[in-house]
């Protein structure tokens, strides 16, 4: 059986071949209905006109579906029994997904285009089973299909939805659509551009020392702060601002973990009171954390916090540092040992470091110096450098000066000892000579 001949009067009312393909009637028909929609020509009998060409292309898109169907039919062999097609009906219907699409041909029943064709469909989907089933999902597509289309305005995401072939597919197509639109379409907040360029390194920093579902949260903003870094007015989307808010609350609390007030509940006291005032304005900054809601001060925010807590060295002072500690190794009690080796494999395996790293690093340092001068005493050395250098530790407030006032001890301490060996021989050699020349002395 062939199309009908209203299928052919309405080819030819608009100079298409009655040979024409369905991709040649979508194309043909979306571009006349874009040209007449209302909200694109203001002409008089504009909207008649789009109602008339909507029509018409429903009209064919019907027909073209009716004529799949009966060609599919006719090359089928029905084998099976009324109560085996009524069983495979009830696991062939896509019932959840059907539901889905009710709901969205309910939103658009309204619309002043397509809104009859809805209801229609509608009243139809009450008695739907197994027979005419796959005819209404096709329409329940092109019924689809053209509310987004009127509804965002012509948009080519929207004309993808005519392809879809069964309900998953389209419900899946028309949810995401709808999360695209409403992205786009949201508030856009602006935001400093030397900010954004202060965030976007905080995050590159931070990006390898997340965990995976946090890090996909970066990878996913990462690439809007760099387009917002790109415009000339430099906005994100209010959407977008609101996730880096809890991202730059979550940075900052990673930092200040149980891990960081351990250490200074296991110090006792702070080391200086640098230190004391620095863990002071630490915990005053997040107990004010969740009262800001302003990214720009937020950003601010991170990067004094960066500034200030988070220390980055270069992979030479990394390899400096590890040598030293393992120099140092010996001279620590047992029960500082893990402490130390903790800190090794730390400092070994990044460059990046935060207030809770320099504070054990630190402890365990002092814990170097102090130990050593408790041997030199027992020697009744000069404790002069160890009391110095102990000082230094002490007061130090950043990785890098822990580092050189190590390498300086470790000079110091070596020019000590070279000291002491030359005095040593000097000693050896003067008691020779006093000897020999007694000796000679004697003989005359």
């Amino acid at each position: 059986m062939g199309k009908s001949l209203r299928y052919y009067e309405i080819l030819k009312k608009y100079g298409l071949s009655e040979n024409a393909s369905e991709e040649e009637i979508h194309t043909f028909f979306r571009r006349k209905l874009k040209e007449t929609h209302p909200d694109v020509n203001e002409s008089a009998g504009a909207e008649e006109k789009f109602k008339e060409i909507n029509n018409d292309f429903l009209t064919l898109k019907k027909e073209s579906i009716r004529q799949q169907e009966t060609t599919k039919k006719s090359g089928e062999k029905t084998t099976t029994s009324n109560q085996n097609s009524e069983t495979q009906s009830k696991e062939f219907i896509d019932w959840e997904n059907l539901q889905l699409a009710k709901a969205i041909l309910v939103k658009y029943q309204h619309n002043e285009f397509i809104g009859s064709n809805i209801t229609a469909l509608l009243l139809n989907l009450e008695k739907i089973n197994e027979q005419n089933y796959l005819d209404l999902v096709k329409e329940i597509i092109t019924n689809i299909a053209f509310a987004y289309l009127f509804n965002y305005n012509f948009d080519r995401r929207a004309e993808k939805l005519f392809d879809c072939k069964d309900l998953k597919t389209l419900i899946k197509e028309c949810q995401l659509i709808d999360a695209t639109m409403k992205y786009e379409n949201a508030e856009q907040v602006y935001v400093n551009k030397n900010k954004l360029y202060k965030l976007r390194e905080i995050l590159v920093r931070y990006s390898n020392d997340l965990n995976p579902s946090i890090k996909s949260i970066v990878e996913l903003l990462l690439p809007r702060v760099r387009n917002a870094i790109n415009k000339d007015n430099a906005k994100l989307n209010k959407n977008d601002v609101e996730q880096l808010k809890k991202l730059i609350q979550l940075l900052i609390r990673k930092i200040y973990d149980n891990r960081l007030i351990s250490i200074f509940e296991k110090s006792g006291n702070l080391s200086s009171d640098e230190d004391k005032l620095k863990f002071e304005s630490l915990k005053k900054m997040i107990e004010d954390l969740p009262n800001c809601e302003d990214l720009n001060k937020l950003i601010d925010f991170i990067d004094k916090f960066d500034g200030e807590y988070i220390q980055v060295l270069t992979p030479n002072q990394v390899k400096t540092l590890n040598k030293i500690l393992n120099e140092h190794q010996k001279s620590l009690e047992a029960e500082s040992v893990n402490s130390l080796q903790e800190i090794i494999v730390e400092f070994d395996q990044k460059q990046v470091y935060d207030f809770s790293s320099y504070m054990r690093l630190k402890l365990v340092l002092e814990a170097i110096i102090a130990q050593e001068m408790k041997l030199a005493r027992l020697k009744s050395e000069d404790l002069n450098i160890y009391n110095n250098y102990l000082g230094k530790i002490t007061n130090s407030a950043k990785i890098k000066d822990l580092i050189t006032y190590m390498l300086a001890y470790d000079k110091d301490l070596l020019k000590k000892k070279r000291n002491a060996v030359k005095q040593k021989h000097q000693l050896i050699d003067f008691s020779k000579i006093t000897n020999l020349i007694s000796d000679i002395f004697k003989k005359k």
